[in-house]
């Protein structure tokens, strides 16, 4: 993924099989890793700087007096093939990263030689993306643009050609890094998972209700008919998503489709249901296997009113004599057989449950786990809160279904007191979703600060962190064009992020906190026809090229260099 990476991880990809190395220290705290010596000049350098912290006890403050450099000198001789990148986390303080080069030189009999440029950090980075006062994370590779330089060097700079008018920056985490094939690949794609995966959701096959509220679509006489009442499938949509490098996708479907008769076959009875059934599964078979992307499958619901309707089929929710909790595990032990020998698919239990008891709903998402292990697949499961499981309210008690209880106390008490959500193979994380306008519902354009995302997120990622719970975050979306009031109620109109900084902020966020946050996925894309308005509620990075499923949103825009 390429994070605010411009141009890191291309070269790479798809390599052989080669022996890891480990990144090379430069500076961790206090001082400069063993090897390493400190030859800079026309600057004032505090190497154990405790103003400013990324990680550990101290950074580096780096405050040119003219044009000067932060220049790291090597013990050893150092070649490209072995360390072609440098890694930095950054922090401006009255300016971003503008006016600072990377200089590659090479010792020649006491003279340092100057052997490879990579050019200004504003190549690899967009420094206008960078918020002042904030950390964030570089990255440049010396072998790609803007000025490739295959060879070897012992001196690494970071040189100011603005002196005096940079200020002062705080540098923290200065490594080398080894190139980005050193893992182990298998069929041409990563066999391990990476640190943090990033995606979208894909829409279109999760349908609704009829018009009069009184049966979902699904299941009408005949079942769903593919070009009326879900988009024909098509893998040139995988296609478009992998060319930006996207790892993770979360297509949803209609639980009524998949399965139109409670605790009855998957697919169901019918040619309707059969075509459905191998639609998704293709999609999902040429995503995981030729495109060598992730899969989180997860079933949206509708309500009668065609709203989010939760965990329920046919607009009964899951735990009422309609819906008995048993027919949800029973459901899952059948995707689960389905998909389980496909190391690729995960499963999300349920987009945004809501209007139902928190008790319950964890008590039915228990039940689902049990029955999905039973079936001996170990796939991750990814379980989300009740109210509609919104990041900043996890640990925030809700009245829906009469316990009061927040999302944090069900997860922990899911068996009875004391007796959390279970796993036997530990191997589930926390879905939550978010966004930034002051509902945090995605209904609304406006964003309401530049650290909405992180705020509210934050309050998840904290709670999970000491639990050891990994965190996935579900759905995000950020209006990209001009940040209009569109919102009908005054109090709530009042917003002062811009898409830039807010989306910039929240990569920053994402990539501080790899630890716990495993990955997340936009809202969303699909079809053009289906799912076109870049506004809320849709954020669309649907392809705008309708016979060639290409050409990008203002939204893809947005976003695309942080996958």
């Amino acid at each position: 993924m390429s994070r605010l990476f411009v141009t890191l991880f291309v070269a790479w990809a798809g390599l052989s099989v080669t022996v890891a190395r480990a990144d090379l220290a430069m500076y961790t705290d206090t001082t400069l890793a063993t090897g390493f010596a400190d030859y800079s000049y026309n600057a004032n350098i505090n190497f154990a700087s405790t103003t400013q912290i990324h990680s550990g006890t101290s950074s580096i403050a780096f405050t040119p007096t003219g044009n000067g450099a932060l220049k790291f000198a090597s013990a050893a001789v150092l070649d490209t093939a072995t360390y072609p990148r440098l890694h930095l986390w950054f922090y401006g303080t009255t300016t971003q990263c503008q006016g600072l080069t990377i200089i590659l030189e090479r010792n020649n009999a006491g003279t340092d030689v100057q052997v490879g440029n990579t050019g200004a950090l504003s190549a690899y980075v967009n420094c206008n993306a960078i918020v002042v006062g904030q950390w964030f994370e570089i990255g440049a590779d010396f072998t790609a643009a803007p000025v490739a330089y295959s060879g070897t060097y012992d001196r690494i700079s970071l040189f100011s050609s603005v002196g005096n008018a940079l200020g002062t920056v705080y540098i923290d985490d200065v490594s080398l890094q080894a190139p980005a094939n050193d893992e182990i690949f298998k069929n041409g794609f990563e066999n391990s998972a990476p640190t943090q995966f990033r995606g979208t959701t894909i829409t279109g096959m999760e349908s609704g209700f009829n018009a009069a509220g009184t049966q979902h679509i699904c299941l009408q006489p005949g079942g769903p008919v593919a070009g009326t009442d879900y988009p024909v499938q098509d893998t040139r949509l995988i296609d478009y998503f992998a060319s930006k490098g996207i790892s993770m996708l979360r297509p949803l479907f209609a639980w009524e489709c998949m399965q139109p008769v409670l605790n009855g076959a998957i697919p169901g009875s019918g040619d309707n249901y059969q075509a459905y059934f191998n639609a998704y599964k293709m999609m999902v078979d040429y995503a995981t296997n030729t495109k060598g992307i992730d899969i989180i499958i997860e079933p949206w619901e509708a309500n009668s009113s065609n709203e989010i309707g939760g965990a329920m089929w046919n607009g009964n929710l899951v735990g009422s004599a309609q819906v008995p909790r048993a027919a949800f595990a029973d459901f899952w032990s059948r995707m689960a057989t389905i998909f389980k020998d496909n190391p690729r698919v995960a499963y999300g239990l349920m987009s945004e449950p809501n209007h139902m008891s928190t008790s319950s709903w964890f008590a039915s998402a228990q039940a689902a786990i049990t029955a999905i292990r039973a079936t001996g697949s170990t796939q991750r499961i990814y379980v989300p809160g009740n109210a509609y499981t919104g990041a900043s309210t996890w640990t925030t008690a809700n009245a829906y279904g009469g316990d009061a209880i927040s999302n944090a106390d069900g997860w922990l008490n899911a068996k009875g007191a004391g007796m959390p959500l279970s796993d036997p193979l530990n191997n589930i994380a926390v879905e939550v979703h978010t966004y930034v306008d002051c509902y945090q519902g995605g209904l609304y354009d406006e964003i309401t600060s530049n650290t909405a995302a992180r705020d509210q997120l934050d309050v998840t990622v904290q709670w999970a962190r000491p639990l050891g719970l990994p965190v996935y975050l579900g759905e995000i979306g950020i209006y990209a064009g001009n940040n209009p009031v569109n919102n009908p109620d005054a109090g709530c109109a009042i917003h002062t992020g811009t898409p830039v900084l807010a989306w910039a902020d929240f990569i920053n966020y994402a990539d501080a906190n790899t630890d716990t946050l495993a990955g997340f996925t936009w809202w969303a894309g699909g079809y053009p026809g289906w799912w076109d308005d870049v506004h809320a509620a849709h954020f669309s990075i649907t392809p705008t090229n309708a016979a060639t499923l290409t050409g990008d949103s203002i939204e893809m825009n947005l976003i695309q260099d942080s996958f």
